[in-house]
């Protein structure tokens, strides 16, 4: 039976890292659902901002509120993986807990200001460039991708407001408690 690990959070908050020290350190493969979409983007020739991301992702969840998570399941079903590491769950939690026996969420938060600052130290291009805008950009996603009832319903809670030695220390703790 494969464990799996959904990973969602505050935007900026950190999956990503969380999700390569997983994979570097666990030997988990790792899935990210916005690949998907970001490919989508590529089809039809549109720079994979956030707003065309979001837009592209919207258009989807009209035909099938499932249809990114497919792509993930089907992705880790045809390669047969024992450990995954997902990253990018948007509300669809309950596809997760029925179509894999075992799953866990993650929810990765830490302050705003945090955030935003790490946002601008990576330098994208159609991220937003001020904190009025991070904020705007993070509401909207909020209320579309369901972000309060994820964090409600995670199993853990990773708080990645300090250094990356206490982010990986709760990290393997997590890894103690699902085996």
């Amino acid at each position: 039976m494969a464990l799996i690990i959904g990973l969602s959070g505050d935007m900026s908050s950190g999956k990503g890292t969380v999700a390569k020290y997983f994979r570097d350190n666990y030997g988990f493969q790792k899935v990210t659902l916005s690949d998907f979409i970001r490919l989508e983007a590529k089809k039809k020739n549109l720079i994979p901002s956030r707003d065309n991301l979001f837009k592209i992702h919207s258009e989807f969840d009209e035909i099938d509120p499932f249809y990114f998570d497919k792509k993930g399941k089907e992705l880790i079903d045809s390669n047969k993986w024992d450990k995954v590491i997902i990253d990018g769950i948007r509300g669809n939690l309950d596809f997760y807990k029925e179509n894999f026996e075992k799953f866990y969420l993650i929810f990765v938060t830490a302050p705003e200001e945090i955030r935003f600052k790490r946002m601008l130290s990576r330098g994208r291009k159609t991220d937003p460039k001020t904190l009025e805008e991070f904020k705007e950009q993070e509401k909207h996603e909020t209320k579309q991708f369901n972000f309060k009832y994820l964090k409600d319903n995670a199993d853990f809670i990773l708080d990645n407001s300090k250094d990356l030695k206490h982010l990986y220390a709760q990290i393997d703790k997590i890894i103690g408690a699902v085996g």
